[in-house]
């Protein structure tokens, strides 16, 4: 376009480059929506699929309760997953709490078992807020976020 005759006329000339600045912030925002994207990944891969490794087996346990505290968390987190409420986010925390109080009371656990279980609830726990975190920068219901911005360039 610098070639042209029409881009010496310096009123073009600005309207031109601020469509650049534009079109570069927007790339920006739109490659950045890319990777928190596949850094969230979705069931096998990224960290949902690290978080769902570790739920699967927590699940997996014999006691029954520690089966009932992992569906309900299951529960929420594929709520705020689904819905993009943040309601979701606290009523997990409460449920891991009383998980863990759970498993603390237990004493037909072993020393080995509790630390096992306490693990894998710990990294549950840390990629499903990574994964809130996530979804909140990528923008919950596009009210704010990367998904506002990228509808507002």
């Amino acid at each position: 376009m610098k070639g042209y005759e029409l881009w010496r006329d310096e009123e073009y000339s600005v309207q031109v480059k601020a469509i650049e600045k534009n079109l570069i912030n927007y790339r920006h925002t739109f490659n950045e929506l890319i990777y928190l994207f596949k850094f969230k990944g979705y069931k096998d891969y990224g960290i949902e699929g690290k978080m769902r490794d570790y739920v699967h087996e927590i699940t997996n346990n014999k006691d029954p309760n520690i089966k009932y505290y992992s569906l309900l968390l299951r529960k929420h987190e594929k709520d705020f997953l689904i819905r993009k409420e943040l309601s979701y986010i606290t009523s997990f925390n409460s449920i891991i709490q009383q998980l863990i109080s759970y498993v603390n009371k237990k004493s037909n656990l072993s020393h080995r078992e509790k630390n096992k279980l306490f693990s894998l609830i710990y990294f549950y726990n840390k990629y499903f807020k990574i994964i809130a975190r996530t979804e909140q920068k990528i923008g919950i219901k596009s009210k704010q976020g990367l998904l506002n911005i990228s509808s507002k360039q």
